[in-house]
């Protein structure tokens, strides 16, 4: 007999499987509304200017580089499927690879003027996000800046606000204060901004822009 698996987590499960790939990945993204938010978040923090060099850790298929000008961009993600979609749609725009932070820091390249953590930290533990941070603070050019980008928790969350958190499968949701004691170790001067009218449905983002 074929053991059945409770039906949240089997649904759960069917959510991932399908958003490991990227087309349907960027798609789903787009149905709820990441247009408004890339652009809010570029517009009001990033501020891109041709020839900024950017790397963007846990890029997924690179889609922000759809709304970024003549960058010096480079996207890692340990999942080759979502690079190999980067390569596809953005191959004459940025590099892109399969890597984590660990092995392009012993790459010792040159130092980045943004570091981008864009929806990467809710699926860190503490111990995984302090490897990624210090990695990121030893990469960033003097004057550079990390940015991250996540979902929020705050003291009274809607049930579909709640739903949604877990099915975009971040198992570590933090309140403002636990992100921010994340990153204070390693870039200690920090810009916090919430935001919880980008998306088409209730979710609270909340936008770390932080300096050593």
């Amino acid at each position: 007999m074929i053991e059945r698996l409770p039906l949240i987590p089997r649904i759960r499960g069917l959510i991932a499987r399908r958003v490991e790939r990227p087309g349907a990945y960027s798609a789903l993204q787009r149905a709820v509304g990441s247009d408004r938010v890339w652009t809010v978040f570029l517009d009001t923090l990033l501020r891109p200017t041709p020839g900024l060099r950017i790397l963007d850790v846990g890029c997924g298929p690179a889609d922000v580089l759809g709304y970024l000008p003549e960058v010096d961009y480079l996207g890692i993600d340990p999942n080759p499927a979502y690079i190999e979609g980067a390569r596809k749609r953005f191959a004459s725009r940025g590099r892109f690879e399969a890597w984590d932070i660990a092995a392009l820091a012993a790459q010792r390249p040159a130092p980045f003027d943004v570091i981008l953590l864009l929806g990467v930290l809710h699926h860190l533990t503490d111990a995984q996000a302090a490897h990624i941070l210090g990695h990121a603070a030893a990469l960033v050019a003097p004057g550079g800046r990390l940015l991250t980008l996540d979902g929020c928790r705050t003291p009274h969350i809607p049930a579909l606000t709640r739903f949604l958190y877990w099915a975009d499968r971040g198992d570590f949701t933090r309140d403002q204060a636990g992100y921010e004691a994340l990153v204070r170790p390693f870039f200690p001067r920090i810009s916090a901004t919430l935001r919880d009218d980008l998306l088409r449905l209730p979710y609270t983002y909340l936008a770390l822009d932080a300096r050593p």
